[in-house]
């Protein structure tokens, strides 16, 4: 599975819960996760994994010179059809950012069944860690 399209704001949700056979219960996972502060996606985007395996494709390669004589000779259901199709597999807009910055945790502590959430919210957010301003993280 491929990111065709980035969203502004990305909420990632993990799945930390297991079904234990042998107690026939759920069981929580408490090993340590960490996550980085800045997350670039880039490596997962279409068009990065695509071009490295060189399956883009070039401009005005993807149209065909007789596609006007065949369209010609449909009908206006299978004309509706290929252009439906057309749209479903044509390649996404480039995405120009693809990295997002880590502004909240959700921790929570407790068992599989009951417990308490924490929220851990970065309030520094504003500043640009690129001028070498940490206060950001």
């Amino acid at each position: 599975m491929l990111i065709a399209n980035t969203p502004n704001v990305l909420i990632v949700h993990l799945k930390r819960l297991e079904y234990n056979f042998e107690s026939d219960k759920i069981d929580k996972i408490n090993s340590l996760m960490k996550f980085p502060h800045v997350l670039d996606l880039t490596p997962y985007t279409y068009y990065e994994v695509m071009g490295k395996e060189g399956r883009l494709a070039k401009e005005g390669e993807d149209k065909d010179e007789n596609d006007g004589e065949e369209d010609k000779e449909m009908t206006k259901e299978e004309l509706e059809k290929k252009v439906k199709l057309e749209e479903d597999f044509a390649q996404p807009e480039k995405e120009d950012c693809c990295e997002y910055k880590l502004v909240g945790v959700n921790v929570h502590s407790g068992s599989a069944d009951a417990g308490h959430y924490w929220s851990y919210i970065n309030t520094n957010r504003g500043t640009d860690e690129k001028d070498g301003d940490g206060t950001w993280i």
